[in-house]
Parts: C-alpha cells; structure tokens; sequence
C-alpha cells in the first residue's frame, strides 16, 4: 500500500472507532461521516485588508460522498465547492476543497451561511 493508501486508511479506521459516534455532515440528501477539524471566527489583518479564515474544516472520504465520486474527485469538488451543508445543525457554505494527493481525501473548509448573507 502506497502512501496515500495509508493515510486513507488511518482515516477509515479513525472514523470505525468512533463508530456510531462519528460525526457527519448532510450534504445534498445524504449523511457524509467525516473528521471534524478546526472551528473558528476570526479575521486576520494580511496584506490588502482582512483575511476570512474558515468556520468549520473537515476532512471525509470522497467514496463517501457517493460511488458516483469515486474516482472522479475532481467532479465532487466541484460539486461541493460553493455548496451548502449542515453540521450539528449549523449550516455552511464550502468555502474551498482540497484533494489530497492520490484523490481519496478530501479537506473541506466552510463558513457560516449566516455570514455569508
């Protein structure tokens, strides 16, 4: 197993100890397991003005997302990008998506749709 098969599968056995205690997101009908990374708010002063960071980071599974992802992770960034979403009855926007090396991760940065109104 290469390198992006190991991190692939340290996430899947994170998310199979968590088990029923994994946390989701629903996105376009269906519940999507992930792993919660940052939350915050803030706005950094950089160069310009200020710079919006993410509400709420996650890293899933493409699979995950529906077979008709696998293998096509470039198309489910696409469809995610810009998309809205719902963790622990917050709803996001993604803000911006990230393939991993190898197309079998997905890091998901979103914010609030309330900020976005």
């Amino acid at each position: 197993m290469d390198y992006y098969g190991h991190h692939s599968a340290a996430l899947a056995g994170l998310q199979a100890r968590l088990a029923t205690q994994c946390p989701s997101i629903s996105w376009n009908g269906r519940d999507v397991p992930i792993i919660p990374g940052s939350a915050m708010r803030r706005a950094d002063l950089s160069a310009g003005g200020f710079q919006l960071n993410a509400d709420f980071r996650f890293a899933a599974h493409v699979a995950d997302f529906g077979a008709e992802y696998e293998g096509q992770p470039s198309q489910l960034k696409s469809d995610l990008l810009q998309s809205a979403l719902a963790y622990l009855g917050d709803n996001y926007k993604a803000d911006a998506v990230t393939l991993h090396p190898g197309g079998l991760i997905v890091t998901v940065d979103c914010n609030s749709l309330v900020q976005n109104a």
